[in-house]
């Protein structure tokens, strides 16, 4: 007696370490981190079919009207080969589709008899030589997407409590892998859509610019050919009132309104620019590798000297410590950052710019700091929209771009931005980048 249960407890412990390794194999897998499905889950039934000691071990998916069951995967081990694409249909196998909405967990000693199993005896368990099943639902947000199968060959086979819940473990790793590929897809069409967006405010800017040209131009011709006009009449002998007229005409009147066609068109140019180096930041192919920030933001410092002399801004950084990133399009960011900080300062006290850093993680959170003029709460969520301004009126108002270009450049680092702000206290920004190599989405 204590022979035999001694002999248990080691199964027993044989079986967990199995299944352990197996767990452990899988969450250093790079085809379930990076959301190759179809990789991952020959990676998941093979590591299975070992730990569990079963002959096959498949991965289904349940079709969106729930009438169908589609083969992702399944592994034979005395094959060793994989395959893929059977199908099954809840009309001609109803009592199983019924359980497998009815019981998280279908255990079944006698496959080839039991009601639950019967009805894929002659065309798919006898053939095969299957006797026993071991499946578990794999269920995102309450709603049951899919199953992890796994068949016994041979002498009908008791399932083990410790295999029960390994067969849920694996049902909830194919979740995960689920949930990465959706979310792998989402990015892909995300980042499609940016590329298809970016192509057409390329397309737009270029199209625009030579109407553009065309109307600066003739506007200066026509600027040109009215002073000659005025030149022509000047030796004519004109009524005093006419003439009184004509000089009110040509010196204010058409002075007033080209002036409006040139600031307007210098406002297009600009604004087309603008959208052009938010298309260009998108774009741009980033070469990633791990910035000196201390370095990086002593640059953008020098750069800024000038402004900062003018302002009398005193600037206070700390040690940094470094990110991986794309220099250029970081120098850029922190660039814009900086450039806001001085412009919209408080004019009635010195600027004060402070630039700190916090290490978590894998990342990064710096933070510029300054005690400018502040912006309302209702702004905060809007300010990284292109063409987004405060207030238009004001002559610092800018063309709304400059922090648009920022968002662009931390999404393409996987990066993320905060702004904490007071009107009439000042902001804080906040950006967050990786310590770690990275690729580009």
């Amino acid at each position: 007696m204590q022979e035999e249960k001694f002999a248990m407890e080691n199964a027993s412990k044989e079986r967990s370490e199995r299944q352990r390794a197996a767990i452990v194999s899988l969450a250093l897998e790079e085809a379930i981190i990076i959301g190759d499905v179809p990789m991952a889950f020959r990676r998941l039934t093979k590591a299975f079919s070992a730990a569990v000691k079963v002959d096959r071990v498949s991965v289904w998916r349940l079709s969106r009207d729930a009438a169908e069951l589609v083969c992702l995967c399944v592994y034979d081990v005395k094959e060793r080969r994989y395959s893929d694409g059977l199908s099954l249909r809840a009309a001609d196998y109803p009592n199983y589709f019924y359980t497998i909405f009815t019981e998280s967990l279908v255990s079944v000693y006698d496959a080839q008899n039991d009601s639950r199993t019967i009805e894929f005896s002659e065309n798919y368990l006898k053939p095969i030589g299957i006797t026993s099943m071991l499946d578990a639902g794999i269920w995102i947000n309450g709603k049951l997407v899919g199953l992890v199968c796994f068949e016994h060959i041979g002498e009908k086979r008791n399932w083990y409590s410790d295999e029960e819940a390994f067969v849920n473990t694996a049902a909830t790793i194919a979740v995960l892998i689920f949930s990465i590929a959706s979310r792998k897809q989402a990015e892909e069409i995300i980042y499609a859509k940016s590329k298809e967006i970016e192509s057409y405010l390329n397309i737009a800017s270029h199209d625009l610019r030579s109407p553009l040209v065309n109307i600066q131009g003739f506007s200066q011709r026509l600027k040109n050919q009215i002073d000659s006009i005025k030149g022509l009449l000047s030796g004519c002998d004109l009524p005093p009132e006419t003439k009184s007229s004509l000089d009110k005409i040509y010196d204010e009147d058409i002075p007033k309104t080209l002036s409006f066609i040139f600031s307007n068109v210098d406002k297009i140019g600009t604004l087309l620019n603008g959208i052009m180096q938010v298309s260009r930041t998108g774009r741009s192919l980033m070469t990633i590798k791990k910035i000196d920030m201390n370095k990086l933001i002593n640059a953008v410092i020098v750069a800024f000297n000038f402004q900062i002399t003018e302002a009398s801004a005193k600037v206070e950084v700390e040690d940094l410590p470094a990110c991986f990133g794309d220099e250029d399009l970081l120098n850029q960011m922190f660039s814009n950052l900086i450039g806001n900080a001085i412009k919209y300062r408080d004019h009635s006290r010195q600027l004060c710019v402070e630039i700190s850093a916090l290490t978590e993680i894998n990342k990064v959170i710096y933070s510029i700091k300054d005690n400018g003029i502040g912006i309302e709460q209702k702004h905060l969520d809007k300010i990284w929209t292109m063409f987004y301004r405060i207030d238009s009126a004001t002559p610092d108002s800018g063309e709304g771009l400059g922090l648009s270009v920022v968002k662009k450049v931390a999404d393409k680092h996987r990066g993320k931005l905060r702004l904490e702000s007071e009107l009439g206290k000042g902001s804080i920004f906040f950006i967050e980048l990786l310590t770690t190599d990275f690729q580009e989405l």
